[in-house]
């Protein structure tokens, strides 16, 4: 359930796992609608700085995934996924012990703003183009034989206290011998309570044309962050609102954001505004995400990635697909099993 990223992905490696398995992808809108449709696409581990170690292990791991992934997803779905290992910057107004100096700087990315004056580089870091991504993953997945509906609302989950019993949707019922929960910010709806924990935290962003190309990698500022596409465009994000699911960009926050990146990337000033847009991040109270099994034996979790859904696309994928097929389990995933959430939800 749920045809994002994170929801495709499964699907694909199942099949790619064992081709004999019937598999279908239930997305209640068009095929990454939700927040991966809305992300920046940052493969980034290191500079979001993150401070649970299993967290940063488990991206770091699926970084390193990265590039045979996208290969696979390229070659089966005969579309580009617009993968680029462009490099991040993390600007600082300060001097940054083994970091590049302002004349350094200069030469790898010139016209940052004037009150920076050193950069953490991570040339081992980049992005994704999630608009690319998702319909060379939709490609990937049916050219592997899966199979998917789009546009089906879900309208419940029946359930006892050991199975989930079908999926209710303006199809009728739907039944399966397992099933994953991909539902991102959604997931509640399944009125289950682990998966009640589960909240969206708002993101606002802006892309601007950037036609010289002038920013050639990224930029992870303090409280901005800047990721330049090849075609030209670039995107500027993201606040992070506890709003509930309220729709629609702010003139405050929109205001925030480009004063911001100007502050950041002086030029920006002259660029032509291309679109805006916001998305929900499915986020849990210790924003870690919710990977393996739930209450009951037929249903799997994958959701609650928060900021990192497309880094941790290939990982998740891998992990799921092995555990619906009975594969040994990797340690690590223990430190996302839907038993703590019971704890902290209770707390």
């Amino acid at each position: 359930m749920g045809g994002g990223v994170i929801g495709l992905a499964i699907g694909l490696e199942l099949r790619i796992q064992d081709d004999r398995l019937r598999v279908l992808v239930i997305e209640q809108q068009q095929v990454g609608a939700g927040a991966s449709w809305a992300a920046a696409g940052m493969l980034a581990p290191q500079a979001e700085n993150i401070s649970d170690p299993r967290l940063a292990e488990l991206c770091q791991r699926s970084l390193q995934l990265y590039p045979d992934w996208i290969e696979r997803v390229e070659e089966r779905g005969q579309l580009p996924a617009g993968y680029w290992n462009c490099g991040i910057l993390k600007p600082l107004s300060y001097p940054a012990e083994n970091g590049l100096t302002r004349p350094q700087l200069d030469h790898l990315q010139p016209h940052l703003g004037s009150q920076i004056t050193s950069a953490i580089w991570l040339p081992q870091e980049g992005q994704v183009d999630n608009r690319l991504l998702l319909p060379a993953l939709k490609s990937a997945f049916l050219q592997a034989g899966g199979s998917l509906l789009e546009n089906v609302s879900i309208q419940e989950c029946p359930h006892n206290s050991q199975q989930l019993l079908g999926i209710e949707t303006a199809l009728g019922m739907l039944r399966a011998q397992s099933y994953i929960c991909c539902l991102g910010a959604w997931s509640g709806q399944m009125a289950l309570p682990v998966l009640m924990t589960v909240f969206p935290r708002k993101g606002q962003m802006i892309a601007l044309q950037d036609p010289r190309q002038l920013l050639q990698h990224i930029l992870f500022g303090e409280d901005i962050y800047l990721v330049p596409r090849r075609d030209g465009r670039l995107l500027v994000g993201a606040t992070v609102e506890e709003v509930g699911f309220l729709p629609g960009n702010t003139a405050g926050a929109v205001q925030d954001l480009l004063a911001a990146a100007i502050r950041l990337f002086p030029p920006l000033r002259e660029l032509t505004v291309l679109e805006s847009w916001w998305g929900f991040r499915p986020t849990t109270p210790d924003r870690l995400p919710i990977l393996g099994s739930s209450p009951l034996s037929n249903l799997w979790l994958a959701t609650g990635h928060d900021r990192n859904g497309i880094l941790l696309a290939p990982i998740t994928a891998d992990w799921l697909a092995g555990l619906v097929l009975g594969k040994p389990v990797d340690p690590l995933l223990e430190a996302f099993s839907w038993r703590r959430r019971l704890a902290t939800a209770s707390s």
